[in-house]
């Protein structure tokens, strides 16, 4: 009866403690969705007010990687 008893215990403790976890890693993603959502959103307020240019990352990037060649 004991050894049923234990095997009961464990069996619906985990199962809850797993479900919470799988709660807070479904509530995580869900947050870093949003904030990825409302990033986007300001980056494109940025882009139309023209405080940031998207070509000029990209050109830098390039230029470091591929410097000028003296010739």
């Amino acid at each position: 009866m004991k050894e049923y008893g234990d095997d009961y215990l464990e069996r619906t403790q985990y199962a809850d403690c797993r479900s919470a976890e799988l709660q807070r890693e479904y509530k995580r993603k869900e947050q870093q969705k949003q904030r990825q959502k409302d990033f986007e959103k300001q980056r494109q307020e940025r882009i139309m007010n023209g405080e940031e240019l998207p070509w000029l990352h990209k050109k830098i990037v390039r230029e470091q990687l591929q410097p000028y060649s003296n010739g």
